[in-house]
């Protein structure tokens, strides 16, 4: 049993209030359906999948069109349909 649960508040518009990662503020997300049929979480606006970001500037984005992941200090991996593409075109592989 957990003796710290985390409570999840309801939001002023028809959201619920949590904490993203990396926020040290809570926000309002809303549950958001996609053209694909899956359903996600986040904040308001276009459904489309989930994006990560770090006050370093680190990122994780996963969404319809494939999942990109970035160091923020100039390395990328992007794997979009069958190819996977490494720092933007130095190395591609189809």
């Amino acid at each position: 049993q957990c003796k710290q649960p985390y409570v999840i508040g309801a939001g002023t518009s028809g959201g619920v209030i949590m904490h993203l990662a990396d926020q040290a503020t809570p926000q309002e997300l809303r549950l958001k359906g996609s053209p694909s049929g899956k359903n996600y979480i986040g904040p308001p606006g276009p459904a489309g999948g989930v994006h990560i970001k770090t006050a370093t500037g680190a990122m994780l984005s996963i969404n319809d069109a494939g999942i990109t992941i970035a160091n923020g200090k100039g390395a990328v991996i992007a794997m979009n349909g069958p190819a996977v593409t490494i720092n933007n075109g130095a190395l591609a592989i189809i």
